[in-house]
């Protein structure tokens, strides 16, 4: 009886399904066999759509994939049984309309995952198809890199919803090559917007997602020459006042985004002040002058330059909490140096003096150079300072940098620095050597441009900045960068084309541009970078902008 048992277990076990192995690969993708209706029929009025494969297929994230243009104001469901795909819909199509159906990696075959190349289908709810198109190139801005799965978005001109209310009319999806195509478009004109749709809502979120967009509509009504959107990340939402009250013996009044600067207008008695929490507030320190409360206007301004001016009433409340101890950031750390030192210091609050005779540079036991007061520049708020020391006037004077081989020191001794606050700063010490040429390499080349004002960038591949030139610094038309680490680099030009002294990002709500932005001798533009070793000089390299 129990061989009977054991012939029982190897007969079911023979039994089981095993996928089959060997043979060659499936390559190939689902082909369409039939639609119902046909492509491109006219004069639809169904609310069902079924397209049949030639083989077996399966549907991946078709929700996401599947771009259906002009955009629905309603949803839909499908269905796939074996080889067919079934879409129904909710409610009825707009009449004389052509939608396109873009299944993009929607759709693959069911063994290997093959997807079937430019799959879309088309119908027209009126008696013709609508033909005109649009396609193009979707780039970053600062580093020119193509960009995969970002929203382009058509919206039609005078049209009462825009980008930040509402999904547009029309819309599609970059590939991996950064390209776009949007097909079968009504004529007319168009307002054109490229957007990192992190959640999908089809609208901008100005906060945390990246824009851009065409400064003029777009007059479609026939297939039009490609066009080049360029994405760049800046919050255009209106400056807002939140909230404004007494933090410890401070006041602090909080914005819903970033400031770029502010002005006290005419308070009538001496104010300290800064921007802290990633500057989006501003900080009134306590002043023995304010008794009872203070009627405050303020201006402030946003990297859009958009403005907000508005009252404050400054009130102060006594408190036992003790001030935030008093830091510093140096944007130069230890390391080689050039001889022309330049660093800028960034503390929390604002600097109400200095001990000179406490701040220097000490090279040995002997030997200091102190600072002076002529070697810094302050912002508004006193909590930024740049210190500038040329060290080469020492060379002729001083011995000690005949072979520029010591290494030195910058030292602010403990309580040389005090703050507003009455607080000072701990030690500060920072080891320095400066650079040997044999160490470095040099970057030099010609500047052709009919620009007056902008800014020359040398960045490393990961568009890390390393060194940078304005217009005033160069000198016949020729730019260099001198002791330069051995790597591999490339070169980036902010045109400040209103000569205002800065290079703007424009203003989406005004249709303004980005002022112009190059990139030199990258991959992402023309297929290479600059190979910089020890002791070596590329030269040579040519802007033309």
């Amino acid at each position: 009886m129990k061989y009977t048992w054991l012939l029982i277990f190897f007969g079911f076990a023979c039994a089981n399904p095993i996928p089959p192995t060997g043979g060659p690969r499936d390559f190939d993708p689902p082909v369409i066999l039939n639609t119902t209706p046909p492509n491109k029929t006219l004069n639809f009025d169904q609310s069902e759509i079924t397209l049949e494969f030639d083989e077996y297929i399966k549907e991946e994230n078709l929700l996401t994939q599947l771009m259906i243009t002009p955009n629905l104001g309603s949803t839909y469901k499908y269905q796939v049984n074996r080889n067919r795909i079934t879409l129904s819909f909710e409610e009825p199509f707009d009449s004389a309309t052509t939608y396109t159906l873009n299944f993009r990696e929607g759709v693959k075959d069911i063994t290997e995952g093959n997807v079937p190349p430019n799959l879309k289908f088309v119908f027209s709810t009126g008696n013709f198809l609508d033909s005109a198109s649009v396609n193009g190139t979707i780039r970053s801005l600062m580093t020119k890199e193509l960009l995969e799965d970002i929203t382009i978005s058509l919206y039609i001109e005078g049209d009462t919803i825009d980008i930040f209310s509402g999904p547009p009319r029309y819309s599609t999806l970059s590939d991996k090559e950064g390209l776009f195509s949007i097909e079968n478009i009504k004529n007319g004109n168009y307002l054109v917007y490229a957007i990192d749709d992190k959640n999908r809502n089809l609208k901008l979120e100005p906060r945390t997602e990246g824009y851009g967009y065409l400064i003029n509509p777009m007059e479609l009504n026939d297939s039009m020459p490609p066009i080049e959107l360029h994405l760049y990340n800046l919050d255009t939402r209106p400056i807002v006042l939140q909230n404004s009250r007494p933090i410890g013996n401070n006041y602090d009044i909080k914005f819903n985004k970033a400031l770029s600067s502010y002005r006290l207008v005419d308070p009538g008695i001496p104010l300290n002040s800064n921007l802290v929490e990633d500057n989006q507030t501003l900080r009134i320190y306590y002043t023995e002058a304010i008794q009872d409360s203070l009627a405050l206007q303020l201006s402030v301004s946003d990297s859009l330059n958009q403005t907000l001016d508005t009252l404050v009433y400054v009130k102060y409340q006594q408190s036992s909490r003790k001030p935030d101890k008093l830091t510093s950031n140096f944007s130069l750390k230890n390391g080689p140096v050039n001889k022309l030192w330049k660093s800028t210091v960034k503390f929390n609050k604002p600097i109400s003096s200095f001990h000179y005779d406490s701040i220097y540079f000490k090279f040995d036991s002997l030997y200091y150079i102190p600072i002076v007061d002529s070697m810094l520049v302050t912002t508004y708020s006193r909590d930024e300072f740049t210190l500038t020391m040329n060290f080469q006037q020492y060379l002729t004077t001083d011995s000690i940098f005949s072979n520029w081989a010591s290494p030195f020191e910058f030292i602010a001794a403990a309580g040389s620095i005090i703050s507003v606050e009455n607080d000072s700063i701990s030690k500060i010490a920072q080891k320095f050597s400066f650079k040997k040429p044999k160490n470095f390499g040099i970057i030099r080349g010609t500047v052709n441009t009919q620009h007056e004002s902008y800014v020359i960038q040398l960045l490393n591949n990961s568009f890390d900045l390393i060194a940078e030139l304005n217009a005033q610094e160069i000198i016949n038309n020729n730019y260099q960068f001198v002791h330069i680490e051995p790597g591999n680099y490339c070169i980036r030009i902010l045109v400040d084309a209103n000569n205002n002294g800065a290079w703007e990002a424009g203003n989406i709500l005004e249709f303004l541009p980005p002022e112009p932005v190059h990139l030199f001798y990258h991959a992402n533009t023309d297929g290479k970078s600059i190979n910089l070793r020890a002791n070596w000089e590329q030269s040579g390299l040519d802007l033309v902008f």
